[in-house]
This record gives C-alpha cells, structure tokens and sequence, in this order.
C-alpha cells in the first residue's frame, strides 16, 4: 500500500499525482494501524512539498480524469460474508487466511459480519476476530453454535 498526494479534482481518486511513496503491510496490521502510519508518511510527504512551496505549481503527473484508478468507497455490504463461509471459518478454521485478511483490512468500518436465524429472526453477527463475535443487541462474546438456531 502506499500514499498518493493528488491534484483534487470532481470525481473521486481521479486527479493527476503529485507525489507517491510505498509503504510495506506487515502481517500485524489492521486497518486502523496502516491508517496511522500512511498518516505520518503523507504528512511527512507533504511537509517536503510544502517547503519547496517555490517550485509550485507543481507538475502534476499519473492518471489523468479519463484513465483507470483503483480507489473506490468502502460501503457496508463489503463486509458481508454469507452464513455457510462464515459458519466454515468460525467451526472449522476454513477459508482462514482470506476472512482473516478481510478482518484487518475492514476493522472498524465496515467490519465483518453475517446474517443468521436466532429464535428472534434473523439477526447480524459481527465476526471480530477468529475466535470472537458480537451479536446484533449483544456484547462482544466467544463463538458457540448456541447463539444461533
């Protein structure tokens, strides 16, 4: 992953780039804690361009309006794992390396999570780690098959 300093334009992640730096993902991080650190290189980035504020404009180079970006906003359903998938990690470990990837990477918002059929209807269960899950009106406890009919 990395940061990309943008010239700003009407549409989403489409401007000219300025500047961009790589940063490596470590097999630890969430997305909270690459949020931090792509925090401190882009401000540390634009702290360089700012001071050859002289220099400016800048020319901006990369994807113009009419090319290919990669960026789009994360919504709610992109958490969404159906129940046999998420019942397969939770009971058996299956499929661990994705839905762990997507954990991270979605931590916070908009998270991972499930629907299933309780004896009060069909309910969201959140998927907060391998081991631990929240569901819908409850507090955050470990996964048993008894929170579910």
């Amino acid at each position: 992953t990395g940061i990309t300093i943008i010239k700003m334009t009407e549409e989403y992640d489409r401007g000219p780039i300025i500047a961009q730096k790589k940063l490596p993902i470590l097999p630890t991080d969430t997305r909270l804690t690459l949020y931090q650190k792509l925090y401190e290189l882009g401000g540390s980035i634009l702290r360089i361009l700012l001071s050859s504020y002289k220099a400016w404009p800048c020319r901006p180079t990369g994807p113009g309006l009419n090319e290919i970006f990669y960026a789009r906003r994360l919504h709610r359903i992109d958490g969404y794992i159906p129940w046999p998938q998420a019942h397969a990690f939770l009971t058996q470990g299956k499929n661990a390396i994705a839905i762990d990837r997507k954990l991270r990477a979605l931590y916070g918002f908009p998270g991972v999570w499930t629907q299933v059929k309780t004896v009060k209807g069909t309910k969201v269960l959140k998927i907060l780690s391998p081991t631990q899950v929240q569901l819908e009106g409850k507090t955050p406890t470990a996964f048993s098959l008894s929170l579910v009919s």
